[in-house]
């Protein structure tokens, strides 16, 4: 059974998201699809709350933050909770604040202990990070992360 938590352009606040972070920390959640996109008032103190729940959850397959008011910070707290979480494979942050320095720190620590994130959405503007990019119009391998996944959708 799919259980999608699908709130873009609600006006949701981090204190909203704080709630959905504490369902997802609990073995009764069903929840496999996170969209909290385009909610400006997310912030990172959202996404932290966020990550606390995914670096325990074995269900969410895909989380979208695109539009909010995700940063480098926020980014290395989901990176922290991908070191646990299992389930995660599909992550979109188009349209948020991070940057490349950000994008290349979260790549490093995907590298080393992620074992399921397999689709990465940035924003065009964001370079490409070595040996983790795909280009649109770019004919280019997939590459390998070191954990038998392939970066299949890093767009730049």
């Amino acid at each position: 059974m799919e259980v999608r938590i699908n709130v873009p352009k609600t006006g949701l606040t981090d204190d909203g998201v704080k709630v959905i972070g504490e369902g997802l920390d609990t073995k009764e959640c069903p929840t496999n699809y996170i969209d909290l996109s385009h909610n400006s008032k997310v912030t990172d103190l959202g996404v932290f709350y966020l990550a606390r729940g995914l670096a325990k959850n074995t269900t969410v397959q895909v989380l979208k933050l695109n539009g909010t008011g995700l940063t480098d910070r926020g980014l290395d707290v989901i990176a922290k909770a991908l070191e646990t979480n299992s389930a995660l494979r599909d992550l979109s942050i188009k349209g948020t604040s991070v940057t490349p320095a950000g994008l290349q720190s979260f790549s490093r620590s995907i590298q080393l202990h992620n074992r399921s994130l397999k689709t990465l959405e940035t924003s065009p503007h964001l370079p490409a990070c070595k040996g983790l990019t795909r280009c649109p119009g770019k004919k280019a391998p997939e590459a390998n992360t070191g954990n038998g996944n392939s970066w299949t959708n890093f767009h730049f």
